[in-house]
């Protein structure tokens, strides 16, 4: 039989609401209980329970139940009860010592630390802290089988909150003090220039709590300007930079953008990023892929959400795309991942400088507003809600000509001569080389227009996605998701466009409204497996997610699942 225990329940927090549960739930069908309080497996989805005494302000005899789904406390004889989701638990922990001089029993607590969502005025459903606090001793004063009971649970809902496999989890649920749940180490990246210079605040207030209740250890690299980040990533020692369970930026885009080509940069980049998922938490002006994270998983846009996602996230595929430009800069990887699969580009186009993106190529209005709203950093996001309406006052088209390898009539899988799908190996044409189109109605080259020596009116801007939000305030291309559509999402707007249409357009694009009925005239919508821009007017910018490239020729090509991502999902996440 198992020794009774005593508990204290504790809610900390700014709301102590519980999730209450049916008194007509017939939970004691879940498992078989004997007499004195054991348990016998009787059902595979409750890991362990006790019959642990009373609460020391309420005097009912109380029983503790860990299943997969919630942790959950009642009064055997009836009353209140209380439960956590295990997908709102963060992890546990032992705190206080033992009381030995006073030859009492273990003065031990266990914290269960958890984060579910509840609905708030004015801020809608977003997550607060709920913590659980168990006072343990054994009843007859034996002070080592106290803090065994003790550790024992805390080692199981570790086990399972951190979805470990059915055998760590049996071991933990079987008492055994040695069967503790290894503890992640994460690399974290803080940009503490982003946005409005709080990033590192957020880290130290928000983020480091979370990752200590998580039994998480960070090794924390503060960058002290650009590249540092891409350097870090792309000299650390292999052998140690595989041992991180996550690589985790805190900043905008261009952070995340900094680790993607660090690693892009390394000969051994495709093990790396199969090996360690990026992680990223919102700290900046940008924030797309955070933001298309958060939205997916019906999450709250705030800090305390992003790091949860990180934690209780699970790897996903994210696409990758590569990119070319005559003058690139730090984005050479001529001895790392781009120089292998997906895509087989011949050596005589080594002289090829090349980035990795993973959010959005612009080009005209919008990488105007991107680039030139720099000067407004100070004011965070809302520079990219007030620059805006300067550069609609000065609305000009833009000059060039624009391709894609149109994926919209292609089939799901076109074979090329190696058997592969031509889905994931489009051969990009050097630079100087022209593109052949392909035929109407044909997978291949197309050409979307060009206004070069007046031969059409322009382009006012050219959007090409990977995410569906590009910033917090524009779902530009709700299909492509989190990066997992395995294509470019490419939206050109042709001059000409009244300014009063722009501006409308950019009322509607939080919403996706832009892609309704009401601007088809306007937008045009295509989804590609790769491009080619040919900017052919001076003065406007080329941007790669957030960053500026050199103005000029740039192509790119989709790498479908070349890294993994930590997602938090739908199903993942309590409602």
């Amino acid at each position: 039989s198992t020794r009774p225990i005593f508990v204290r329940h504790t809610c900390h927090g700014r709301c102590c609401r519980w999730h209450k549960l049916s008194e007509t739930t017939p939970r004691s069908t879940m498992v078989d209980s004997a007499d004195d309080g054991s348990t016998t497996k009787g059902s595979e989805d409750v890991v362990l329970e006790e019959a642990i005494g009373r609460f020391s302000w309420q005097r009912k005899r109380q029983r503790l139940r860990l299943s997969n789904s919630e942790l959950h406390l009642d009064a055997v004889d009836g009353g209140r009860q209380h439960s956590l989701r295990i997908s709102d638990i963060v992890g546990a922990e032992i705190v206080g010592e033992a009381d030995a001089a006073a030859g009492a029993a273990s003065n031990r607590r266990l914290m269960v630390y958890a984060y579910p969502r509840q609905s708030l005025c004015c801020r809608g459903l977003v997550r607060v802290a709920q913590h659980l606090e168990l006072s343990v001793s054994s009843t007859d004063g034996e002070l080592v089988d106290g803090r065994s009971l003790a550790e024992g649970w805390c080692n199981t809902i570790n086990a399972v909150a951190s979805g470990a496999g059915a055998a760590a989890i049996a071991a933990a649920a079987d008492l055994q003090p040695a069967a503790v749940p290894r503890r992640r180490r994460f690399l974290v990246f803080v940009n503490p220039a982003s946005g409005r210079r709080r990033a590192l605040h957020l880290y130290r207030s928000v983020v480091e709590p979370l990752f200590r209740e998580a039994r998480i250890d960070a090794l924390l690299v503060v960058t002290e300007g650009r590249d540092h980040a891409y350097t870090f990533v792309k000299d650390y020692a292999r052998e140690d930079l595989v041992q991180f369970d996550a690589i985790v930026t805190i900043g905008g885009d261009g952070t995340l953008s900094e680790v993607v080509n660090g690693i892009g940069a390394r000969s051994e980049a495709s093990m790396i990023f199969e090996s360690v998922p990026l992680g990223v938490i919102r700290g900046g002006s940008g924030n797309g892929v955070a933001v298309s994270l958060l939205k997916a998983a019906e999450e709250s846009l705030d800090v305390l959400s992003s790091t949860f996602a990180v934690i209780k996230g699970r790897a996903h595929p994210f696409d990758l795309s590569q990119v070319e430009h005559p003058a690139a800069g730090r984005g050479d990887s001529s001895d790392g991942l781009l120089d292998q699969a997906p895509l087989d580009l011949e050596a005589s186009v080594v002289e090829k400088k090349r980035k990795l993106g993973f959010l959005s190529l612009t080009w005209g209005l919008i990488s105007d507003i991107d680039i030139e709203s720099e000067r407004c950093r100070c004011v965070g996001e809302a520079r990219f809600t007030l620059y805006p309406l300067y550069c609609v006052a000065r609305l000009r088209p833009y000059e060039g000509s624009v391709y894609i390898y149109d994926s919209t009539n292609a089939p799901a899988a076109l074979e090329s001569s190696d058997g592969t799908t031509l889905r994931s190996r489009v051969p990009l044409p050097s630079l100087e080389e022209p593109i052949a189109c392909a035929a109407e109605g044909t997978p291949g080259w197309r050409l979307l227009g060009s206004s070069v020596n007046g031969a059409a009116n322009g382009f006012i801007s050219v959007v090409i996605a990977q995410c569906a939000w590009i910033a917090t305030d524009a779902q530009i291309a709700p299909a492509a998701g989190c990066g997992q559509s395995g294509d470019f999402h490419v939206l050109a707007i042709r001059h000409p466009v009244s300014r009063a249409r722009i501006l409308s357009m950019f009322l509607d694009i939080e919403r996706a409204g832009h892609l309704n009925e009401t601007y088809s005239g306007d937008i045009e919508y295509y989804r590609a497996l790769a491009y080619r821009v040919v900017p052919g007017s001076a003065g406007g910018h080329v941007v790669l997610d957030g960053e500026e490239l050199p103005y000029g020729v740039v192509q790119g090509a989709i790498l479908p699942g070349a890294a993994r991502l930590l997602q938090l999902r739908g199903e993942e996440a309590s409602g």
